[in-house]
């Protein structure tokens, strides 16, 4: 399904013309379409408006079925069996068979394809063993009988119906899609335009009033032209505020601010000379001012403590470092770096936008405040930034993590030693331990003190990265927009948004 957008013919920009087409900024243009490569949130959000497989969450971050009709698991909670809808249809109208969704799964655990929320699937009996070339199809935990598609697990995992929203669990017919709405044009750089797919059941039952039957996906990274575009009426949905324009924009339309299940954060490469002893990453940590970064933005995101988000097990207050361990800290690290003298300049790279380079600045000030240590900031756009942080460049980096089903396991798991989203250089046994007991566990007390267990090492113990704050994501809307939600994964489900006239 790579590029498969590129196959529909290219689209003159002009505004929308008609009023149920909805306008939507997109901040980023999508890494990738492909279910099986998407790894950002700006794909995510437009492949769960396009592709959907047995679950998908709601706006309210519920767990809906989708294309089964029945579901059946074990004692053991090691079997899962569902009964596949027959009528189910992609968006040229042709059916969904069995055989797609052995396509779709055995593609993203294929040892050629590097998917990286792949890794999620591994909990199935023989998945991992696959992915890395150890064995054959055959001995995978993933069976087609009579109508049903059967997964079989090595161990107990209460989370699993979760990783069945995730697109790596889709089904798989190249160059087409099977939700709500299809892809009806991509210009690269510019537009991706949606329009409703008939053959989907939404369609065919009674459609609520004000449901757009087109989307217009701006691609407009700059916040200051998006804005424009809002206030000129080209825009029905604002994405990205700028935090300088977040006070005067309220004023003059709506603006929500909606909790997410993402952590924004700094990861130290322990490669890196500057990284290279926990001490100096535990000072680097204590010197960031997270809650002055937070009004600096805005105010609207909440400052971090732990690595879990507000809304999942697991999730702790946030907490400043004291003065006085800060200043022991910090006393102790230099030290050390002026045993290692690390011969290149501290760097610390981001992905462009005004509040990155809010938030990053910061932090440069707070490092040279209290380390005595000049940072140098090395900015980039999103695709490369990404190409950047898989090579390990920089001493540190900034991400965001969003978590891609609700339950925190995702979260933990980007850490592991085997994660291919662990882009720090650390591992340790013990963290990998308490993370495979978090994913048998159902939630409660043994579980949550497993979780603390493994954030306290992350964080404190270690501290391999800094979470900075978790996210409250803004979304402004034209007056056309009467109805609209952002669900916990940060989705805007379109079918779910309601538009009138602006009157």
């Amino acid at each position: 399904m790579l590029g498969f957008v590129l196959l529909f013919s290219a689209c003159t920009s002009s505004p929308p013309d008609n009023s149920k087409t909805l306008a939507v900024q997109l901040a980023n243009e999508p890494v990738s379409l492909d279910p099986a490569l998407v790894e950002d949130g700006v794909s995510i959000r437009v492949l769960m408006n396009v592709v959907e497989g047995l679950y998908a969450y709601d706006s309210d971050g519920k767990l809906q079925p989708r294309l089964f009709d029945q579901m059946e698991v074990d004692s053991s909670h090691q079997k899962y069996s569902f009964t596949l809808k027959k009528n189910a249809r992609w968006s040229n109208g042709t059916l969904i068979e069995e055989e797609d969704w052995i396509r779709g799964l055995k593609n993203a655990l294929s040892p050629q394809t590097p998917a990286k929320l792949g890794e999620l699937l591994f909990v199935i009996r023989g998945a991992r063993e696959f992915k890395a070339g150890k064995v054959g199809w055959e001995k995978v935990g993933i069976k087609l009988s009579q109508g049903r598609l059967i997964f079989e697990l090595k161990e107990p995992a209460p989370w699993f119906p979760h990783v069945l929203v995730l697109p790596v669990a889709f089904p798989r017919k190249e160059k087409l899609t099977n939700a709500i709405y299809r892809i009806a044009s991509y210009e690269r750089g510019k537009i991706i335009r949606l329009e409703k797919n008939p053959h989907h059941d939404f369609w065919k039952g009674v459609v609520a009033q004000g449901t757009p039957e087109k989307i217009d996906l701006w691609i407009v990274p700059d916040e200051t032209t998006a804005q424009k575009l809002l206030e000129q009426g080209k825009l029905d949905v604002l994405t990205r505020i700028s935090p300088f324009e977040l006070k005067r924009l309220k004023t003059r339309v709506r603006v929500q601010a909606y909790p997410i299940l993402a952590t924004y954060y700094i990861g130290l490469n322990v490669r890196d000379p500057w990284f290279k002893n926990p001490v100096v990453r535990r000072a680097f940590a204590a010197s960031i001012q997270k809650d002055e970064i937070v009004q600096a933005i805005g105010g609207s995101d909440l400052p971090a403590k732990g690595w879990i988000p507000e809304g999942l097990e697991g999730y702790q207050e946030y907490e400043q470092t004291s003065s006085a361990e800060r200043t022991r800290l910090c006393n102790e690290a230099k030290k050390i770096l002026a045993r290692s003298s690390p011969k290149t300049p501290m760097t610390l790279i981001y992905d462009q936008s005004s509040i990155n380079q809010i938030v990053l600045e910061k932090i440069q000030q707070d490092i040279k405040k209290h380390l005595g240590i000049s940072v140098k900031l090395q900015a980039a756009d999103w695709k490369t930034h990404v190409r950047n942080i898989r090579s390990f460049q920089g001493s540190g980096f900034r991400f965001g993590w969003l978590s891609p089903f609700i339950d925190p396991v995702a979260h933990l798991k980007a850490f592991t030693k085997e994660s291919v989203n662990n882009f720090t250089g650390w591992s340790n046994p013990q963290f990998d331990a308490w993370i495979d007991q978090v994913s048998r566990l159902s939630p409660g007390s043994t579980r949550r003190d497993a979780i603390l267990k493994a954030q306290k090492m992350l964080l404190e113990d270690e501290a391999v990265v800094v979470p900075v704050f978790h996210y409250r994501l803004n979304h402004a809307f034209s007056a056309r927009v009467k109805q609209a939600k952002v669900n916990p994964l940060s989705v805007l489900l379109f079918n779910e948004v309601r538009i009138g006239s602006s009157e």
